[in-house]
C-alpha cells in the first residue's frame, strides 16, 4: 500500500531534512514523490532539499520538468535561489521580472500567488513575498544596479519588516544615502506599529535605526531596549559608534565583548579590526587574521583581515595582495576596497588608488567615504 509507505518516506525527508543529513533527504524525499505520482508539496520539497544539498542544476530541472516556476511564485523563487547560488545574477533577474510586476502593489501579500504557494505558505504570503524582493535586489546588487536594488530591498521591508537580510544589505554598504536610509526605517517603524503596537514597534525598530545611529558622529549614545542590550549587534553597534567619535578604546571594549561571545559576528569583526588596526595591535591583528584565513579561506573577510595587518606593519604590497583577495571574493566589499585603495596610497601610487576608490564609491553609492578619498588625489 501507497498510503504508509508514502507518509513514512515524507516523514524521514522532513526529519533528516531537520537534522542537516540532506542526502537522507534528498533520497526519501524523491520517493515521496514516486509514490504520490508528483503532488505538488512533494516536488517541492524535493527540490528544496536538492538546493540545501548543492544540487542546484538538479533542484532546477526537477521543478522545470513539469513548468512548476511559469505556475508558482514559491518554485520561481527557490530555481531563481538556485541561479543566484550558480552566479547566474542575470538568469535570476530574468526568472523573477516578470512575476514580479503583479506583486509590486504593495500589502496585497497574495498577489500573483497560486493556490498552491498559499496552501505552502499558509499564514507567511508576506514573507514569501517580502523573499522574492529581497532575493531580486540581491541579484541586482550583485551586477551593481544599485538603484534597482534599492527599490527591490525597501519593498521587502515593507511587505515583512522582519525581513532583516534586506535592511543589512542596503546599510552595510551604503547603498543609499542616510536620509533615504531613515526615511525607511520610519517606514519599517510604522508597519511594525500598525501591526503590533508602539512599544514592540519601538523594541524591534531600534534594530534597524541602531545601524544607523552608530555611523552618525552627531548622534546621541546608543539607549537600547533592557531586553536586546546583550545582543552581540547591539554591543557591535555601540562600539562603532565610541569608534566613530574618535573613543576607540571604548570601543575595543565592546568590540571585545563581541569577540569574547561570538568570535565570528560578522559585523562585530570588522569593527573589532578597525580598533586594533587604530591602536596598531600588531600581535593581535596577526593571531586573529591568521587563524581566521586558517578557517575560513573562503570568506573575503578573513583576507581584509590579514591585509589589515600588512597595512599595520607598513608591508603595503602585501596588503594589496591580500585585499586584492577580499575583492575578488566579494566584488561588493566597500570596505575591502577603500583599503585597497589606502594600501596604494600609502605607496604613491595614486592612480591605481583612485580605481579601487571608484570602485568603493560604485558598490557604497550613498557613502561620502569613496569621494573623501579620490578628492584627497585631485
Amino acid at each position: 500500500m501507497a498510503g504508509p509507505v508514502l507518509a513514512k518516506a515524507r516523514q524521514a525527508a522532513a526529519e533528516y531534512e531537520r537534522l542537516n543529513l540532506t542526502r537522507n533527504s534528498v533520497f526519501w524525499a524523491e520517493k515521496a514523490v514516486c509514490l504520490s505520482k508528483g503532488e505538488f508539496d512533494d516536488v517541492y520539497t524535493f527540490a528544496n532539499v536538492l538546493y540545501r544539498d548543492g544540487q542546484y542544476r538538479r533542484a532546477v530541472h526537477v521543478l522545470e520538468r513539469d513548468e512548476l516556476p511559469e505556475k508558482h511564485m514559491s518554485c520561481r523563487y527557490l530555481a531563481a535561489l538556485c541561479d543566484v547560488a550558480q552566479k547566474d545574477f542575470e538568469g535570476a533577474i530574468d526568472r523573477l521580472e516578470t512575476a514580479l510586476e503583479s506583486s509590486r502593489v504593495v500589502g496585497q501579500c497574495n498577489a500573483s500567488l497560486s493556490a498552491a504557494d498559499e496552501a505552502l505558505f499558509a499564514g507567511k504570503q508576506c514573507q514569501l513575498q517580502a523573499s522574492v524582493f529581497c532575493l531580486y535586489g540581491t541579484a541586482h546588487q550583485e551586477l551593481m544596479n544599485m538603484v534597482a536594488a534599492h527599490a527591490a530591498y525597501a519593498t521587502a521591508l515593507v511587505y515583512d519588516p522582519m525581513c532583516y537580510e534586506a535592511w543589512d544589505r542596503l546599510t552595510n554598504n551604503s547603498v543609499v544615502d542616510e536620509s533615504k536610509e531613515r526615511e525607511l526605517c520610519q517606514t519599517v517603524h510604522n508597519v511594525l506599529n500598525a501591526e503590533l503596537g508602539a512599544d514592540a514597534a519601538d523594541d524591534l525598530s531600534f534594530l534597524y535605526s541602531m545601524r544607523l545611529d552608530c555611523k552618525s558622529q552627531g548622534s546621541q549614545p546608543l539607549a537600547p531596549p533592557e531586553l536586546l542590550k546583550d545582543s552581540c549587534d547591539t554591543v557591535a553597534c555601540t562600539a562603532l559608534q565610541a569608534y566613530t567619535k574618535y573613543d576607540v578604546h571604548t570601543a575595543l571594549e565592546s568590540s571585545n565583548r563581541v569577540m569574547e561571545h561570538d568570535p565570528l559576528h560578522p559585523f562585530g569583526l570588522l569593527v573589532h579590526l578597525a580598533c586594533l588596526v587604530a591602536l596598531e595591535k600588531k600581535n593581535e591583528l596577526f593571531v586573529l587574521a591568521h587563524e581566521a584565513v586558517q578557517d575560513f579561506p573562503e570568506n573575503a573577510s578573513s583576507w581584509y583581515a590579514v591585509g589589515c595587518y600588512y597595512m599595520t606593519v607598513r608591508e603595503y604590497e602585501k596588503a594589496r595582495m591580500h585585499f586584492s583577495k577580499a575583492t575578488s571574493l566579494d566584488p561588493n566589499f566597500g570596505l575591502a576596497w577603500l583599503a585597497f585603495g589606502h594600501a596604494f596610497g600609502a605607496d604613491g601610487i595614486h592612480d591605481q588608488a583612485n580605481t579601487c576608490y571608484f570602485s568603493a564609491m560604485k558598490v557604497m553609492p550613498g557613502s561620502h567615504y569613496p569621494l573623501i578619498n579620490i578628492a584627497l588625489y585631485h
